[in-house]
């Protein structure tokens, strides 16, 4: 976890080295290794949850803490807008 924690930061501190329009790919290359980092982070540190809370009535608990969190701040979903599948568009009061 220490060395996935490591990994994060360098991909970070990497986009500051994209300063030009020639370099954005660095942008991308630093994603990836960040995207990379969390795959490998976030099922290591469900699984040492119990080593810290314990086995008893906190595990729900920390379980479900740590449920809301990455629900909130790890997942970043990009809607499409409604145009990307008419089909699935809802009619609203002022087109009835």
């Amino acid at each position: 976890m220490i060395t996935t924690d490591l990994m994060h930061a360098l991909a970070i501190s990497v986009v500051l080295l994209a300063q030009t329009p020639e370099t954005t790919w660095i942008i991308y290359a630093a994603s990836l290794g960040q995207g990379t980092a969390a795959v490998i982070f976030r099922p290591a540190a469900q699984a040492h949850t119990p080593a810290v809370v314990g086995v008893g009535p906190l595990l729900s608990s920390a379980n479900a803490l740590g449920a809301f969190t990455t629900g909130v701040v790890g997942r970043r979903r990009v809607r499409r807008p409604s145009t990307a599948r008419p089909e699935l568009r809802t009619q609203g009061p002022e087109r009835a």
